[in-house]
């Protein structure tokens, strides 16, 4: 009996014709057949571009009849109507996609890039011309010595920044040789603010972090180690990034005469949360691990000798 168009979307007759099959273990041989049966259908109504097309229809009007279906099922029923489905495809060459507002790439100036693209890792660039900075005011090839604008094409003059990659260098090594104690103080402030969810000028109002005071104290705190573990900051090797300010109890207003901390990043992350009695407790555990550490190694090495029967004689 012929199967139309139809008879798919009467679900009652479907599912008289066809009742759910799959998941057990007799019928796994009957799945395929009747996927293949509905394939025959399925390509016979229209033509399709690919093969993934017809696979996905395949599994809607599958869908819709309660065939419970496995990848091995869809496979083996492509297999049963291969000269089908190669017959239903279009010997086309698809179009490329077009999106909405993209005007696409002409073809001459596709294969124009491609080409160029081709050249450089070749080696074989062809000349190009020269861009001027606007800082320096020299003149410089733009696809190796000026940056590019993100989005754009770098192949040409128009897609890279105005500033050669000498002159952004030049003012990066000048930012890390003025003073960065201010920026540090500023950066501190602001994360703080930002983490307890207050405004910066709230801070420094109500709570004291006044930004003279903490680049004063900052200063000092840098110079004479860690408050929690004494170690010198000169020898942790990060520089100012391992210089932290920690609010020592959390659950108290973060006054900054008596309640924040100048600590080194490693105390800042072992403490956390850890409310002050146990932190305390801690610090003075790590005390004397560091005692027993200066014992163990001024302690004068022990020299063992094998003693043997004749030397007790």
């Amino acid at each position: 009996m012929a199967i139309g168009s139809d008879y798919w979307e009467s679900s009652t007759t479907a599912r008289r014709a066809f009742p759910v099959v799959g998941g057990k273990e007799g019928e796994r041989n009957t799945t395929p057949r009747l996927l293949a049966k509905l394939l025959r259908e399925v390509i016979a109504g229209q033509d399709y571009r690919t093969i993934a097309d017809v696979v996905a229809d395949l599994k809607t009007r599958a869908g819709r009849l309660r065939i419970r279906w496995t990848t091995d099922d869809i496979r083996d029923a492509l297999a049963m109507v291969q000269p089908q489905i190669h017959n239903a495809l279009i010997n086309t060459t698809p179009t490329p996609r077009e999106l909405p507002g993209v005007e696409p790439i002409p073809q001459a100036r596709t294969e124009e890039i491609l080409e160029e693209v081709e050249r450089r890792w070749r080696g074989d660039v062809a000349p190009q011309p020269l861009k001027q900075c606007t800082q320096c005011e020299g003149w410089y090839d733009p696809r190796v010595f000026f940056r590019r604008h993100h989005g754009t094409n770098a192949l040409v003059p128009q897609g890279t920044r105005a500033i050669c990659i000498g002159c952004e260098q030049d003012a990066r090594d000048s930012d890390k040789s003025q003073d960065r104690w201010p920026t540090k103080i500023r950066d501190t402030i602001r994360r703080h603010a930002d983490r307890l969810k207050v405004q910066v000028g709230e801070l420094e109002e109500r709570y004291g972090w006044n930004f003279e005071r903490l680049l004063h104290e900052a200063r000092h705190a840098y110079a004479n180690g860690c408050s929690y573990c004494g170690k010198p900051y000169l020898e942790m090797g990060h520089g100012l990034n391992d210089l932290t300010l920690d609010i020592f109890n959390r659950t108290e207003a973060p006054h900054y005469s008596t309640n924040v901390r100048w600590c080194c990043q490693t105390c800042n992350r072992e403490k956390a949360k850890t409310p002050p009695a146990i932190w305390a407790a801690k610090l003075a555990a790590w005390a004397q691990w560091e005692r027993n550490k200066r014992e163990r190694l001024d302690r004068p090495a022990v020299a063992y000798t094998q003693t043997t029967l004749f030397d007790l004689l």
